[in-house]
């Protein structure tokens, strides 16, 4: 409901996921997402960006029914700030800013934990 950008973060382990609720590769992935943030919940900030675009219907709805906790945020310029050009696409951000790791399309949970452990 309010304005914020990645930096907002600084200082913490970030995952930063651009999607789309219309976009079937982006959905797929969140399951394994939860899982992942339930499992090491407080240790770092996992921020999902719902582009605006076609394929945009309704991230918030999306987000409710299925019952994801991590934060979810609408797509100000962040898309345009990381070149996003495909979704869904991920950076694994460690304390200082340094982007680590990063994926074009969907991951798994095991690529997902593997990722996130260069992090924290």
């Amino acid at each position: 409901g309010k304005p914020g950008k990645a930096s907002d973060y600084a200082g913490q382990p970030l995952v930063l996921n651009f999607w789309a609720d219309g976009c079937p590769p982006c959905v797929s992935e969140f399951p394994d997402f939860q899982a992942v943030y339930n499992e090491q919940k407080g240790k770092f900030v996992l921020l999902s960006v719902a582009l605006e675009g076609s394929l945009l219907r309704d991230p918030e709805g999306f987000v409710k029914k299925n019952g994801y906790s991590w934060t979810f945020v609408r797509d100000g310029d962040g898309g345009a700030t990381y070149g996003i050009r495909s979704i869904p696409t991920t950076y694994f951000i460690d304390r200082r800013g340094n982007i680590v790791d990063q994926f074009t399309g969907a991951i798994n949970k095991s690529t997902f934990q593997a990722a996130l452990k260069k992090i924290l």
